[in-house]
Order: C-alpha cells, then sequence, then structure tokens
C-alpha cells in the first residue's frame, strides 16, 4: 500500500474514484479568462462597425453570450466563402456595399424626373359655381369640372429589398471614400443576393479589375478553436455532485453557451472575410443625388 499526501480540503464527495483538490487563485484565472474571456476575442465584427460600437457588443457577448447568434449565422449563411474571383459578389454577400436611396424626409423638386414613383391622381368632382356678372334673380349656377392635385409616392426599388422585406439603413458605420449627402438621401446595405452591371469602357476590350480591401482574421479564428476546446474539456470534466448541490447553476455548465457561441463565430470567421469599412456603390439615385448637390468620391 501507498500513502499518498494530498492537500488540506481534498475530498471525493462521497465517490469512489473521484478526486477534487482545492481550488487554487490561479486555476479560477484560468478558467474565467478562457471560457469567458475568451469568447468575447471572437465576436464577428460587422464591415466598417466602429470600434465602441464593436465593444459594446463584446461586452454584450461577455455577459449574454447568445447576443452575438445572429451575427454568427448570417456570416455562415452568407455563402461569401464561395464565391471565387469576383470581389464585388464576395462584398455583397457579406454585407460590405452600401448604396443611395431616398429617405422619408425626401421631397420632389421643380424639374426633377424622378425614378422609382407612383403617381396618385385624386378624385375629380363638379362645382356648383355662380358667376358675378349674373343678376341674382335670374342666377341657376354652373357647374365647373375640378381636379384635386396629383399625389407622388415614392418606394423603394426591388433590389433594395433584403430577406426580411425592408432596406437596411446605414448607421455608425465607416463608409469608404469622401461623399456629401444631400438632404433626403441616406446609404442603405445592398442585399446580399443583388445583381451588378459592370461598366466597360467602350473604347478598349479590356474588362476592368475591381479589388476591394479584405481579411480573413485566422487569429480570431484559433482563439475561437481553443475556447471551443477549453469549454467542451470544462463540460466533460463537470463530474462529482456539483450538479446535485447547484442544478443548472453548477459552474461546470455555465460555460455551455459560450462553448456553443465560440464554434458559431469559428465557422462565421472562416465562412465570411472582414471589412474595415463599406464600400460606395454606383446607381441611378447616387446621381439623383449628385443633381442636388451630393459629391461621391471612391465609390466602386
Amino acid at each position: 500500500n501507498y500513502t499518498i499526501a494530498l492537500p488540506i480540503g481534498s475530498s471525493d464527495h462521497g465517490q469512489p474514484g473521484l478526486l477534487c483538490t482545492p481550488t487554487k487563485p490561479l486555476d479560477i484565472l484560468t478558467f474565467f479568462l478562457l471560457n469567458y474571456v475568451a469568447h468575447a476575442a471572437t465576436v464577428l465584427t460587422r464591415p466598417g462597425e466602429r470600434v465602441d460600437d464593436y465593444l459594446v457588443n463584446v461586452i454584450g457577448s461577455l455577459l449574454f453570450p447568445s447576443l452575438g447568434l445572429y451575427r454568427g449565422i448570417e456570416a455562415i449563411l452568407c455563402g461569401a466563402i464561395f464565391v471565387r474571383s469576383d470581389d464585388l459578389r464576395k462584398a455583397a454577400k457579406s454585407g460590405a456595399l452600401c448604396v443611395v436611396v431616398r429617405g422619408a424626409d425626401w421631397r420632389p423638386r421643380n424639374g426633377d424626373l424622378p425614378s422609382n414613383v407612383i403617381l396618385k391622381r385624386g378624385q375629380s368632382y363638379e362645382d356648383k359655381h355662380f358667376y358675378e356678372d349674373e343678376v341674382p334673380q335670374q342666377r341657376q349656377g354652373h357647374y365647373r369640372y375640378k381636379e384635386e392635385p396629383v399625389h407622388l409616392v415614392t418606394y423603394s426599388p426591388p433590389y433594395m429589398f433584403n430577406k426580411f422585406g425592408c432596406p437596411v439603413f446605414v448607421h455608425r458605420r465607416i463608409i469608404h471614400g469622401t461623399y456629401i449627402l444631400p438632404e433626403g438621401y441616406r446609404f442603405a446595405i445592398v442585399p446580399h443576393d443583388i445583381q451588378f452591371q459592370k461598366a466597360e469602357d467602350p473604347s478598349t476590350s479590356i474588362k476592368p479589375t475591381i479589388e476591394i480591401s479584405t481579411t480573413y482574421n485566422i487569429v480570431k479564428a484559433l482563439i475561437a478553436l481553443a475556447q471551443s476546446a477549453y469549454a467542451l474539456t470544462t463540460l466533460y470534466r463537470a463530474r462529482g455532485d456539483q450538479i446535485n448541490q447547484f442544478g443548472y447553476a453548477a459552474f461546470g455548465l455555465t460555460v455551455a453557451p459560450y462553448a456553443v457561441m465560440s464554434i458559431v463565430n469559428l465557422i462565421g470567421n472562416l465562412c465570411q472575410p472582414e471589412y474595415p469599412s463599406l464600400y460606395m456603390v454606383e446607381s441611378s439615385t447616387m446621381d439623383e443625388a449628385r443633381r442636388r448637390g451630393g459629391f461621391f468620391k471612391g465609390d466602386v
């Protein structure tokens, strides 16, 4: 027989073959860093997202791990990884392109020839009218034909509708280039399934090359892989009577949502590249905004 000296406080919690030693401060620090803090480093970044907005999302994902679930699923299902040799389509799949659209405060101006509008004519009616030169006793009245003003109703072009049936307007994003957006216009994210018509120079047969700056964050993917492995190991080692004592609040089970989200973020980082900013795309509405004093430089 051999006698092994164990630290004070060691216990098997009444289960043969189980040995629990007292927890050290380093063990607690490692548990929190590798299970919780490491997960915050795997949160996906939206194209053109500002640093302060990203930090808010990181803190939210640290407190509520399922907060970034939509970003991860969106990155996995966008299909950007399957696009080859076409940076424009890959950027559209990743939600990195924006276009000028009309806002709710847009109003027509004299001389405009607006597109994507519906002319709604009011109902006509007859109004009884008396002429001033008639003798009061002989006034019989005459009917005058009147028309209501024509109402101009704008609508978003069909190519701007996303899968939820409405445009996604740009808010607090970094947009590449220089622009002056006139009153009544806004930026909106280009839908994932949009089709493009590339501008070609008729004087030459050489097709233009469009390259958009992007990168795959391999470091973030490796952190997600390591965090997922450590969290799954923690779940596997959640033995003993901690579940009987604490139920679903057992510390070994608290890492489960973080492990799932890190796996989702890992796949999302591999499926969708990161873009430092949004990129403007030419459109007829952008030309309309230019005629109203808008200025756009750096569009693709």
